[in-house]
């Protein structure tokens, strides 16, 4: 059944949403606050153990992490059996196991693009928006050598921003638009232009889906909600909000609420209430872990709040967070 939502826009004006809310799928929910905390950043992959933070830069890894401009982070398993894969803006992807590095390129292991925008984590895949299209690799035995599976096509050939893999369907962004693609078809069941989400955007930067497949699509010029009322799609509304402002991260959490990552702030839209809980600054990224602690990335360090975003509090360092996420712990610190 689907409920309806607010959000107050920039000029104030509450917009309704309605959404069959499922809560992203990507990281896990926990009962608690969760350690370790992993930020992607423009100064390498910080990692917090509950107290202190650890920085991993390509300089004190040797060159395992292969660049310190890090755009996202994903996480698969917990303790001795955990990976960290780590996306950079122009190097590939670097895994770390808790002992040892290593890189995927284009060169040495067939990826699309080494600069890769966004990472997804699914239940036996790992899936990297790249600049050569969109990358998908099996990581069940990562530290085995396998090849790739890529695909420069899709998004009409466009770099790939973000991907958003959801039951039978794979949801590709870019500069071009969005792409709905059914299974392994190499035919888009459907395509979006930006700007026929979102009048005069350029860019798809982040999609989140939901349980009755409404499509959550973030622009370079504001948010919008496409309503699927059949299977397959067939798209008869949608809502547009944050007009004018680039929004650059979604997140659904496991209470259904909607964290929205933009120029002017972080928003977030629940059953009681509704606007922008973190403002003045702009926000790269969003993370909430299963306590409820809310995880905003700025460019002057990561935000942390655990009154709902009542308070905030900046982490000890200083750089431009582009991906938040957390998990069970791996490392030994």
């Amino acid at each position: 059944m689907r409920r309806a939502i607010a959000l107050l826009g920039v000029l104030g004006t509450a917009l309704l949403l309605a959404f069959s809310l499922a809560g992203c799928p990507t990281p896990a929910s926990y009962g608690s606050t969760i350690t370790p905390v992993y930020a992607a950043t423009n100064s390498g992959l910080y990692v917090f153990n509950g107290s202190s933070w650890k920085n991993y830069t390509y300089a004190n890894t040797g060159g395992g992490l292969a660049s310190d401009d890090v755009s996202s982070v994903v996480v698969s398993g917990s303790g001795s059996g955990a990976a960290v894969f780590a996306a950079t803006a122009d190097s590939g992807i670097s895994m770390f196991d808790g002992s040892t590095w290593q890189t995927w390129t284009v060169g040495t292991d067939g990826l699309g693009g080494n600069a890769v925008s966004d990472l997804f984590l699914g239940s036996a895949n790992l899936y990297a928006a790249t600049s050569g299209g969109l990358s998908i690799r099996n990581y069940s035995n990562y530290s085995a050598a396998k090849p790739w599976t890529n695909d420069g096509t899709v998004a009409g050939g466009s770099p790939v921003t973000c991907v958003y893999p959801y039951g039978t369907y794979t949801y590709v962004g870019s500069s071009a638009g969005l792409f709905v693609y059914n299974g392994t078809s190499t035919a888009p069941l459907f395509t979006f232009t930006p700007s026929s989400i979102v009048p005069s955007s350029t860019t798809i930067s982040a999609i989140i889906v939901d349980s009755s497949q409404d499509i959550i699509a973030a622009t370079d010029k504001g948010l919008n909600v496409l309503y699927s009322n059949a299977t397959p799609f067939a798209f008869t509304a949608n809502n547009q909000i944050l007009s004018g402002t680039a929004v650059h991260g979604l997140y659904l959490d496991a209470s259904n609420n909607l964290y929205a990552a933009s120029d002017s702030g972080l928003y977030e839209a629940t059953s009681k209430s509704q606007g922008k809980i973190l403002g003045a600054t702009a926000v790269y990224c969003v993370y909430v872990d299963g306590a409820g602690t809310i995880y905003a990335g700025t460019a002057t360090g990561l935000e942390v709040s655990k009154d709902g975003g009542s308070s905030w509090a900046n982490s000890p360092w200083s750089a431009k967070v582009n991906g938040v996420v957390t998990t069970a712990p791996l490392y030994s610190f």
